[in-house]
């Protein structure tokens, strides 16, 4: 766990070289103590771990995906690689795609097996942009993270790994997501007993304290 100087500093630091952070609100980051104060449930199935997602071995793991579903820059690409081959071909003769190559879009997800991955099952979603005004779209990210579990529901998934997705390029607040994860899943917990363990991942240390200090300043 990581001090508030520390967590000043780290947002220094990573703000200097990245446009999309410089307008997150520090006072916010630093006071998430201050949201509301109340009991987590079913603490004992979440877990905060600093680490790449591509490590995880899991029955199943989220993607940040682009519309395309084929693979793109980063984690994502990195993903259709462990997978192999056979992904692309899975996702290419199943989910069909429109006139611009498309096959899910904002909000939405789908799931396919992991291939020759560490994961029986991968979730891919693309997560929401800035809207026309330059605000963040909250209740598309709530769309978003209720997509995920609706399917951790119907495939009756008993673990899943989730990253911070939309943080990254498509500049999501940290804090914001933050404050949505940890809503969603608290509300999940209530009423799915199959779910075993939720565990949310990030090699970024400014994303993994945002997630710990939420989690660990909760009155419980």
């Amino acid at each position: 766990m990581f001090s508030n100087e520390e967590v000043i500093t780290e947002y220094n630091n990573y703000s200097a070289h990245s446009s999309e952070l410089k307008e997150i609100n520090l006072t916010k980051f630093v006071l998430l103590d201050n949201i509301s104060k109340k009991f987590i449930k079913n603490k004992d199935k979440i877990s905060i771990e600093y680490d790449s997602i591509i490590n995880m071995s899991s029955e199943c793991i989220v993607n940040a995906a682009n519309e395309g579903l084929l693979g793109g820059g980063g984690v994502d690409g990195v993903i259709h690689q462990v997978c192999g081959p056979e992904l692309n071909e899975y996702i290419i003769k199943n989910i069909p795609a429109n006139n611009y190559g498309a096959r899910i879009f904002e909000g939405e997800s789908v799931i396919t097996p992991g291939f020759k991955s560490n994961f029986k099952w991968i979730i891919h979603t693309v997560a929401p942009y800035y809207d026309e005004n330059g605000n963040m779209k909250i209740e598309m990210m709530k769309n978003t993270i209720d997509s995920i579990f609706n399917l951790v529901d119907k495939y009756e998934l008993t673990e899943i790994v989730i990253p911070p997705i939309g943080t990254g390029f498509y500049g999501f607040h940290m804090y914001e997501f933050t404050l949505i994860l940890f809503d969603k899943i608290e509300k999940y917990l209530e009423n799915n007993k199959n779910i075993k363990k939720i565990r949310i991942v990030t090699n970024l240390k400014i994303m993994y304290n945002y997630f710990k200090y939420y989690l660990d300043k909760k009155i419980y």
